[in-house]
């Protein structure tokens, strides 16, 4: 349900761009969000249903779906004119004063300080600094709410590498989840450029 909300962040991300560009957004990235959004669905898992849900938990995996959605426009739209490595640094310790403010307390006294340190520089290396300057370098250069959709790939990269390094079982409607997810992004990217060469001939 977590990873269900998170990627609400597709849509949001989509109509906050509508919103400071003045657009409505097209066709395709409607039917690309909703292909997406059935996605995820089967791609967490999540069917059949039978578990109760928190609403207070809703609310914070939803705020933390928007928190995301503001991350990606911030990146493509916010300081186009700093170096990408050094927006990616401002972002990066900006992240790092708010964790620490909310999980300060929770860190003393320290246990297993060289293990946290061993997995936790990997760790932000390949969730933080790595996608920051990413999307940093890349973000501006993609038309308005491609970048949000493309993001949604995370979700059946995380579903991938969970089977291959740590052989967790994967579902036929995961698949087919995950196959939607990829066909969302296709269609979003190639759909709009044979529309173009079409009309240009």
């Amino acid at each position: 349900m977590a990873a269900v909300m998170m990627m609400q962040s597709v849509w949001l991300s989509i109509v906050i761009s509508c919103i400071a560009n003045r657009k409505l957004p097209t066709v395709t990235q409607v039917i690309s969000v909703i292909t997406i959004l059935i996605g995820t669905v089967l791609a967490t898992g999540l069917l059949p249903f039978e578990h109760t849900v928190s609403i207070k938990g809703l609310l914070l995996s939803f705020l933390s779906a928007l928190a995301y959605a503001l991350t990606i426009q911030f990146t493509g739209n916010v300081g186009q004119t700093i170096h990408p490595l050094t927006k990616a640094h401002l972002m990066s310790g900006g992240a790092l004063v708010v964790i620490l403010c909310i999980w300060l307390p929770s860190l003393f006294p320290l246990h297993h300080i060289g293990l946290a340190i061993q997995w936790g520089s990997l760790t932000s290396f390949f969730s933080m600094l790595l996608p920051l300057t990413c999307f940093s370098f890349f973000m501006p250069k993609l038309s308005m709410g491609i970048g949000p959709i493309i993001s949604s790939l995370e979700l059946p990269s995380s579903v991938i590498f969970a089977f291959i390094l740590v052989n967790e079982r994967v579902t036929i409607y995961q698949l087919i989840g995950i196959g939607l997810i990829i066909l969302a992004v296709i269609i979003a990217n190639l759909l709009p450029l044979r529309f173009k060469h079409a009309y240009q001939l």
